[in-house]
């Protein structure tokens, strides 16, 4: 079969759409659990990603900022997660860091704030969020006087919530180590704004940066059942106490 002009232009158009690279916005990215799956945190703040789902929770309106060694945006990778308990969630990868500094001592903060939406089909089910966990790994500091934290809240969320999470590692005074915390919401969220502060100091006499690789952040839920599922559960008992007082 031979095609004439116009028809191989048309061939060529739709080959040119179909290799097209992808315009900014380009929507919403899956993540699969636990794979190799990864976006940039710097396109999700530039809005070259809308945002990542993971299971049945949509995570956008990222925002970041960093100081003095704390990555770039674009120097961090997000990835779906599955915790232990199997809770689904993001990781941030990067090297949160502050390097040792002679003379005055500068540490480094880093800011990450986003939303965590339940997606539509489950918020019709009556699922909420209950409690969110965060996990910090690839931690190290050396030196005493330094130190690694990430502190969490969660302002800006109809209801407030006053909950608060940390995870640490440090050896100011003391010293301790914190790499897991959780917070519990009553009565519950289909979406959360969850704001994270990474803040680290490298002591004058360090000879390794204070430094977290990993920050982890998971979502439980609960189903919660409708008032229609309540009405039935109170006939039930009332039906069950009849049958009961009839039976004595």
């Amino acid at each position: 079969m031979f095609c004439n002009l116009k028809q191989l232009a048309g061939i060529a158009a739709v080959i040119a759409l179909a290799f097209a690279p992808v315009a900014k916005g380009a929507g919403y990215v899956t993540l699969a659990p636990n794979s190799l799956d990864t976006v940039s945190l710097a396109d999700l703040v530039l809005g070259n990603i809308d945002g990542v789902i993971v299971g049945d929770k949509i995570f956008d309106a990222f925002n970041y900022s960093a100081t003095n060694n704390m990555p770039a945006a674009d120097k961090v990778n997000v990835l779906g997660i599955t915790d232990g308990d199997g809770n689904l969630g993001i990781r941030f990868q990067g090297a949160f860091q502050d390097l040792p500094d002679v003379g005055t001592q500068i540490s480094s903060d880093a800011g990450i704030t986003f939303e965590v939406t339940i997606s539509p089909d489950y918020v019709n089910q009556g699922w909420i969020i209950t409690d969110a966990h965060l996990f910090g790994s690839g931690v190290g500091t050396d030196g005493a006087g330094s130190f690694i934290a990430v502190d969490e809240s969660f302002t800006g969320n109809d209801p407030v919530t006053v909950e608060t999470m940390t995870v640490y590692d440090s050896r100011l005074n003391q010293g301790g180590i914190q790499l897991e915390d959780w917070a519990f919401f009553e009565p519950g969220y289909t979406k959360l704004r969850v704001q994270k502060d990474i803040i680290a100091r490298a002591s004058e006499n360090a000879i390794l940066p204070a430094r977290m690789t990993i920050i982890d952040q998971t979502f439980s839920q609960t189903q919660v059942p409708e008032p229609a599922a309540f009405g039935l559960l109170g006939l039930g008992l009332c039906s069950m106490a009849t049958r009961r007082r009839r039976g004595q």
